[in-house]
């Protein structure tokens, strides 16, 4: 039965999701970051200010709602 499964493509399923999702959350942050406009400097600063909180929810294993916003009322 995992033979046929295999053969089938079920284990690659879900890479083929996340890979996916991954495209899509990715697209969505860079028309997000488009309607800020931000500069140029702005711009440049989106990676270093990302890779914390994301390495941060990986090492968690899933998000923190209440880290995600970081704004002050």
């Amino acid at each position: 039965m995992c033979d046929l499964a295999t053969r089938m493509g079920v284990e690659e399923r879900p890479v083929t999701l996340a890979e996916a999702q991954t495209k899509i959350m990715f697209e969505a942050m860079n028309r997000a970051l488009d309607a800020l406009e931000l500069t140029a400097a702005q711009r440049a600063r989106v990676p270093e200010a990302m890779a914390g909180p994301l390495r941060g929810m990986a090492a968690e294993g899933r998000p923190n709602p209440r880290r995600l916003n970081t704004r002050k009322p």
